[in-house]
Order: C-alpha cells, then sequence, then structure tokens
C-alpha cells in the first residue's frame, strides 16, 4: 500500500478549504448545540479559519505543481494485469453533442491528462470522454480486457480508432445485462490486438450526474474470469455472511419489538443494500433486465441511511433527555436527508443534490461522532458502544475515499475497505443490541422479583389485615352477645314483675293484665330486633315508645316523652344498628327521672351529620349525673349497658374508618344540675 501526499492534497485538503464557509456555518451551529466553553472555544476557531483561507490555498497550489505521465502503453501476451489511469487523457464535453469523429479531432491542448491515481470527477451531467493509446510489441496476438471498475456508472461507449458509432460497444446500468458488451456488474470490454498492433481507444461515460470515481485497467483475456470468480466468491461470502446477521437481528427484533431495534434493522439493511447497489449485484440479482440507474439508487439509499442511522442514534443515546439541544440539531439533519430524497430523482435537481450529497453524508457523520463523544463524556451507557461501531464505519468510509482518490494505493482496501468496516460495525451493534436486550431482561427480571416481593408484603399486609379484622369481628360478636344478654336490663325486667305482682296483689286485674300485655311485645320486640343485623329507624322509634309506654305505666305516667326528628329524615328508609339507644333511655328513667318527687321528661332528637351517621339526643330533665351518684350508693344495681355500647361503636369505627360514639353533658342552671343530655354518633346503613 502507497499513501500519494499530492493527491492527499489535490483530492482531500483542497476541497476541504474550497468549502471554508460551508465548515464554518457548520461549526456556528455546533457551537450553539453545545456548552458555553465549546462555544467560545468554537467562535475563537471560526474567526482563525476567515484569517487564514487564502493563504492555505496558496500553500496547497504550491505543493501541487507537477503532474507526470507517458503517451503510450506497451502490452503482450504474458501482461497479467495494469492500471491505465497514468496513461488516460481526459476531455469534458459540456455540451453533450460531440460525436467521436469531433472528439478525434481535438487539438491535443483540449486533453488534460491525469497522474497517477484513479480518474476522480466532480459530479455533473456532462458526458466524459477518454483516451489511451495501446500497443501490442510481441510477435504473437493479444487479448485483453478494459475494465472501468465503477459498478454506478450509467452509461458507457467504447471506441476503437477508425470504428463508426454504429460498431460500438456499450456498458454501465442504462442498459440491461443482455445487452451489455460483457455480462458483468462492471462496464468491461474485450479488446484483441494482432502482432505489433497500435491502437487508440476512446471511452465516452455519462455519469447521470454522479461522481465518476474508477481505474482504467487492463486485464490478460485469460485470467480475468478467474479473478472475477474469485472477487464474486469473496463478495457472495461477505454478503452471506451479512445475511446471516440480519437474519439473527430480524429475530431478535421480532422477540423484543423495540422502536429501537425497528430503527436499527432498518438502518443495517439500508447499509446492506445500498452496499448491494454500489457493487452492482443489486442490478444483476434483482432487475437483471431493467434500464435502472444504479448511482440514483446508491443515492436514495444512502440518504435512507442517514435518516434511519440518525433515529437509531437519538433512540439509543436518548438524545431528546440528555442533550435536547443537540438532538434538535440531529433532527434538523435527519429531516434534511428525507426531504432530499424526492429530488434524487428530479432531472433539474439532480447535479445539486449529487454535488452536495458528499459533503452532507460528511457533516451527518461527523455531527454524530461528535455527538456519541458529547454523552461519553457525560457518561452515558451506551455511548462507548456507539462510538466504537460507528467510529469504524466513519474511518473505513473515509479510507475508502483516500483509495478512490487515490491518496492510498491499495486495491484491496478500495474494494472491500468499507465492506470490512460496515461488517465490524453491524457485529459491534448487533453485540451492543444483545446487551441491550439482556439489560432490559434484567431490568424486567429485577421488576419482577420487585413486584413479587410487593405482592408477598401486600399479602402479608392482607394476610395481618384479615387477622386483625377476624379479631375485631370476633370482638363484635362478643360485644354483641354481651348487648345481646345486657339488652333487657335485669333491674328493669325485676321492676316490671314486681309492678304487675303489685296490681294483682291490690286486686287490680285489669292494669296488670295491660302491663302484662304491653311487657311481652317490648320483650318480644328486643328479642326480635336483637335477631336482625339492622333494622329500619322507624322500627326502633316504635319500640323505644312501647318501652316507654311501659315505663310510664310503672312510674304512674310520671314521665313525659317525646321522640322528633329532621324534616330531612326518612325514618322507613334508614336502616341502623337496633337497640343501641334504650340503655340510655332506661338510665334517664331510672337514674334521671326516678329520684324526683315531680314528673318529669325525656325527649329524643335524630339528626344527619352525613350519609353515613346519624345524630341521636337523649336528653332529660333529672337529676343529673352527681344526683344519680348519691343514689347509686344506696343501689346494688350496675349498669353495664352504656360500657358495652361504648366498646361496639368503637370498633365498628375502627373497622370501617369513621367516628362513632356517644358524649354525656351535664346540664346546669345557675350551677344547679337540671338533667342529662347524651349525644349518639350511629352509624346507618
Amino acid at each position: 500500500m502507497q499513501v500519494s501526499y499530492r493527491r492527499f492534497i489535490n483530492m482531500c485538503v483542497i476541497p476541504v478549504v474550497q468549502n471554508w464557509y460551508m465548515w464554518i456555518e457548520f461549526l456556528k451551529l455546533a457551537a450553539f448545540t453545545l456548552n458555553d466553553g465549546c462555544a467560545r472555544a468554537i467562535t475563537l476557531s471560526v474567526h482563525f479559519l476567515l484569517q487564514v483561507k487564502h493563504i492555505a490555498l496558496i500553500l496547497c497550489w504550491l505543493l501541487t505543481l507537477s503532474v507526470t505521465g507517458q503517451d503510450n502503453v506497451v502490452v503482450n501476451e504474458h501482461l497479467s494485469n495494469r492500471s491505465l489511469s497514468e496513461e488516460v487523457y481526459y476531455h469534458c464535453d459540456s455540451t453533450n453533442t460531440q460525436t467521436l469523429q469531433e472528439v478525434q479531432a481535438l487539438p491535443e491542448q483540449r486533453w488534460k491528462q491525469w497522474g497517477r491515481g484513479h480518474v476522480y470527477l466532480f459530479p455533473n451531467r456532462n458526458q466524459h470522454w477518454f483516451k489511451a493509446t495501446l500497443k501490442n510489441e510481441s510477435n504473437a496476438p493479444a487479448h485483453f480486457v478494459v475494465e472501468l471498475n465503477s459498478p454506478v456508472l450509467y452509461d458507457v461507449e467504447l471506441y476503437e480508432e477508425g470504428e463508426e458509432r454504429e460498431t460500438k460497444r456499450v456498458g454501465g446500468t442504462r442498459y440491461t445485462f443482455p445487452q451489455r458488451e460483457m455480462k458483468s456488474r462492471i462496464p468491461a470490454f474485450d479488446l484483441h490486438f494482432d502482432p505489433g498492433e497500435q491502437k487508440q481507444i476512446y471511452i465516452r461515460v455519462h455519469s447521470n450526474g454522479n461522481y465518476i470515481s474508477f481505474p482504467f485497467m487492463l486485464w490478460n483475456q485469460r485470467e480475468y474470469p478467474q479473478e472475477m470468480a474469485k472477487e464474486r466468491f469473496t463478495l457472495s461470502l461477505y454478503y452471506g455472511a451479512l445475511l446471516l446477521i440480519l437474519v439473527i437481528n430480524i429475530y431478535l427484533f421480532i422477540t423484543v419489538r423495540s422502536k429501537l431495534f425497528f430503527f436499527y434493522l432498518l438502518y443495517a439493511l439500508s447499509l446492506s443494500l445500498m452496499q448491494l447497489a454500489r457493487d452492482g449485484f443489486a442490478g444483476e440479482w434483482f432487475y437483471p433486465n431493467a434500464e435502472v440507474d444504479g448511482s440514483v439508487i446508491a443515492q436514495t439509499l444512502i440518504l435512507l441511511l442517514i435518516a434511519f442511522n440518525l433515529q437509531f442514534f437519538q433512540l439509543y443515546l436518548d438524545t431528546k433527555k440528555l442533550a435536547p439541544r443537540y438532538h434538535v440539531f440531529i433532527n434538523i439533519i435527519k429531516w434534511t436527508s428525507v426531504l432530499l430524497l424526492p429530488t434524487v430523482y428530479l432531472p433539474f435537481t439532480v447535479d445539486l443534490v449529487f454535488l452536495h450529497l458528499q459533503k452532507f453524508v460528511l457533516v451527518a457523520n461527523v455531527a454524530v461522532v461528535l455527538g456519541s463523544i458529547l454523552l461519553l463524556r457525560k457518561n452515558h451507557p451506551n455511548a462507548l458502544f456507539y462510538l466504537a461501531g460507528f467510529g469504524v464505519l466513519f474511518i473505513g468510509g473515509l479510507i475508502t475515499i483516500f483509495c478512490t482518490r487515490g491518496v492510498i494505493e491499495s486495491k484491496f482496501l478500495e474494494n472491500y475497505g468499507l465492506k470490512i468496516a460496515s461488517f465490524i460495525e453491524i457485529i459491534i451493534f448487533t453485540a451492543a443490541m444483545v446487551d441491550f436486550i439482556v439489560r432490559r431482561q434484567r431490568a424486567a427480571q429485577q421488576l419482577a422479583l420487585q413486584r413479587l416481593y410487593d405482592i408477598n408484603q401486600m399479602q402479608v399486609v392482607e394476610k395481618e389485615r384479615e387477622r386483625e379484622e377476624a379479631s375485631l369481628r370476633e370482638k363484635l360478636l362478643l360485644i354483641e352477645l354481651q348487648a345481646l344478654r345486657s339488652q333487657m336490663n335485669p333491674h328493669f325486667i325485676f321492676n316490671a314483675l314486681n309492678s304487675i305482682q303489685s296490681y294483682i296483689a291490690t286486686n287490680k286485674n285489669e292494669l296488670a293484665e295491660r302491663y302484662m300485655a304491653r311487657f311481652a311485645a317490648v320483650v318480644r320486640k328486643f328479642l326480635d330486633h336483637s335477631k336482625s343485623k339492622t333494622i329500619t329507624l322507624e322500627s326502633e322509634i316504635q319500640m323505644l315508645e312501647e318501652y316507654m309506654e311501659l315505663e310510664k305505666m310503672r312510674f304512674k305516667e310520671k314521665v313525659n316523652f317525646t321522640i322528633t326528628y329532621d324534616k330531612e329524615i326518612q325514618p322507613s328508609e334508614l336502616e341502623l344498628i337496633p337497640t343501641l339507644i334504650q340503655p340510655f333511655l332506661e338510665n334517664a328513667v331510672i337514674h334521671g327521672i326516678g329520684p324526683l318527687k315531680g314528673g318529669g321528661r325525656i325527649k329524643v332528637h335524630f339528626s344527619m351529620i352525613d350519609d353515613y351517621t346519624i345524630s341521636c339526643a337523649v336528653e332529660d330533665n333529672g337529676v343529673g349525673r352527681e344526683g344519680a351518684q348519691n343514689n347509686q350508693r344506696t343501689s346494688t344495681h350496675k349498669s353495664h349497658g352504656t360500657s358495652i355500647i361504648r366498646e361496639r361503636l368503637e370498633a365498628l369505627a375502627q373497622k370501617e374508618n369513621r367516628h362513632y360514639g356517644y358524649e354525656v353533658i351535664d346540664l346546669y342552671e345557675d350551677g344547679n344540675p337540671i338533667g342529662t343530655k347524651v349525644n349518639l354518633q350511629l352509624p346507618i346503613y
């Protein structure tokens, strides 16, 4: 491998200097997307570049003054192969109308000689003429093949000196495989030399706006098929391995079904198809009998390749979150490549597209490399993978460009440099995608384990709650049993039976019978209600009224009793737990009104607190709690009904997470007790 520094300056340095302002604008745009420190550094660089542009052009011109060559190519039957690029002369027909005779008549000064390396012309729609003089100095006939190693050339014609245009030999993607001189993906033509014969050949090339970059190669006719078979075998192995990796990636995509993997797959597929098109295999395998411009297909795939790569870059490195301003910059380049797609097929814009496409590709590649480095500095876990993969492809592309421009003379790198780089890149990206899948599966497993742990904890909490609820239910059942046992106060029953016995002893049989009937009705109501979890407020009021009627008979109408409720209450529609109010009425009668010498009154009033709670106020004008306590010192009776109700309401409040209970208020007037008021907060259903 040899490196030509002169051609490196000619083909690489000078175009960069000539496009100085484009790079300056790119640096300004990059400065806008980066942080303040980088922006200041780039701004200083821009001012420096503006000052040294003309000096750089002069230095480059001084370094590239001389180009030399020779006139004739000596061939014989022992020649294996050689490059004709040194001996080729070039002429551009800007009118696209010159015939072979007109070209042959051109003076020598109209022809430009190209030095060592490859012919490399900037894109335009002009036709280009090449000529070379070949001489067979042996005493035997010789057969050779002239090859233009560029599968994407659109229209190629070869003429031998003295032949008419009607006898032209054709090649290029404009012609189907059956129409070509040699059925090859590369334009190639057979030449026959008699002993000592000298020929001047003319080759007309119309690139349809594409870059012209190819070596003129002269092959021995016997060795050319063998060389093509070797090259075809090597490329078949390469594309077979590439197809295998693509199939693996398709399987991985079907397994993962990720948007990131989808755009990576499109990128890898576009890269493979682009190489197929540039190698000429796309036309040979997919449309051999169609006249298709392979260069247009290749440029279309390049634009799609850029768009898919940038989308993959944004998703894989999460630029929208980590570098939002750079994300916008990448979006501009991405959508520009998409908008350029239709222009490839428009005749009046194709020159402009081909002229600037290589610059656009270079800008896009530099942008993603800079973005990868930027995110690598932020310790992004995927940045190193991407930079390694795309960096290999970027370097491989630069080496291929240097080879096609004659800066590096290596046929192997020219033919396989980009392929090897793209193959390594796809392997690295595939490994990155596998790593992505593994990391995602690990994250999914960790999430599943966390969910299992959370479910287990929830089950533990649920079991604990169920245990607490079971304990609470057991407590409620115990309290309800105690409430059932204490609903009919033994003291009340004893007093009722004494009253009946007194009526009978004093021959008040009618009162005894009436009292007995009321007592039986009250007991039956208590027993019926104790079997139900809830009863209507209307039934509760009826039971309380019957109970108070019985007490009024026992106290000889000494007790005045009333029950009221708010207008919005519908007693027949509300349900509550039975027998929660009766013990407080019993206390009011026995401990409040009972000790009074005169009559007393008891008022019961219901009012709504909210949709789940009702208030019941039991108020009497008895002796109050102080007087009741004095009387209890001489009494052996203890009432446990109210304490059981308190426990029952507290248990219900804990179960339903609400506030239930009761409050006892002592009523005073001028410092003297005038009664007691009990405010109950009861659940309703």
